[in-house]
């Protein structure tokens, strides 16, 4: 497991931002899931997370509810990936009760989101097989 004090050391709040950026954001999603890297994605993800919440204080909230919102999305898509999915649905339980997971547009909570609902019910069908 990786030092995440070592690494807030290297991080910035800028570099956090450019990760996070659209097109950078784009890039990060699509290489992880084409070199099928779910766990290092996952664990990136993680670390994103922990870095939104230490910058929440400078972050705006529109941009924090956005980071949130899409490293969320980002980490419950790799779980299902990786067929990890007891964590799958625990973790979508458990983002069920955050209001600030909200879609950046819509203000729509991310569990009400269909593609994610979709893929919800089908890893809950498979679980009860």
């Amino acid at each position: 497991m990786v030092d995440t004090q070592e690494l807030i050391k290297i991080s910035s709040l800028e570099k956090y931002k450019i990760t996070l950026d659209y097109n950078h954001w784009g890039f990060v999603q699509n290489t992880i899931i084409y070199l099928k890297e779910y766990e290092v994605g996952l664990e990136g993800a993680e670390f994103l997370l922990f870095l939104t919440e230490h910058y929440k204080e400078q972050l705006t909230e529109k941009e924090y509810r956005k980071s949130l919102y899409h490293i969320w999305y980002f980490y419950l898509k790799l779980l299902d990936k990786a067929d990890l999915w007891h964590e799958f649905i625990d973790t979508f339980n458990k983002i069920k009760s955050n209001p600030d997971i909200v879609h950046p547009h819509s203000s729509n909570h991310i569990t009400t989101e269909t593609p994610l609902i979709s893929r919800y019910r089908i890893i809950e069908r498979k679980i009860a097989r």
